[in-house]
């Protein structure tokens, strides 16, 4: 694969790309596709620290990309990042150098920070 984008410029390199996947079946495409995604979110995970910042879960399946922020809407908007295609957001966290607005948190922070003022009901439980 590394024959379609060496020395070309990046239009050239888009209809290379094109032409290639067009030309594989389906299912290598998907094969391809998904091994990318695990690595790149594996490299990404491994950065900011495979684990989640509020509990420490370390179950990689569990694990999500937060917005420190709470602004994960926005940023998706302005950048032209798809809603709904995880790869999306991380290649973006990775042509943007790891921003320091993203942190990893496991789905139940994540869903409670989202309900609960963009603060992890960890946070601010009085309970021990």
């Amino acid at each position: 694969m590394k024959q379609y984008y060496q020395g070309k410029c990046k239009t050239c390199s888009k209809k290379r790309w094109k032409a290639w996947s067009d030309a594989q079946p389906k299912s290598k495409k998907n094969e391809y596709t998904i091994k990318y995604r695990h690595k790149l979110r594996e490299q990404i995970l491994k950065h900011y620290g495979n684990k989640c910042i509020c509990c420490g879960e370390a179950t990689y399946e569990f694990l999500t990309f937060d917005h420190v922020n709470g602004d994960g809407a926005e940023i998706k908007k302005t950048e032209g990042i798809g809603q709904n295609t995880g790869v999306g957001l991380l290649l973006w966290i990775k042509r943007n150098d790891y921003p320091n607005t993203i942190q990893i948190l496991c789905f139940n922070c994540n869903c409670g920070k989202a309900r609960n003022n963009n603060v992890c009901p960890h946070i601010t439980s009085t309970s021990p």
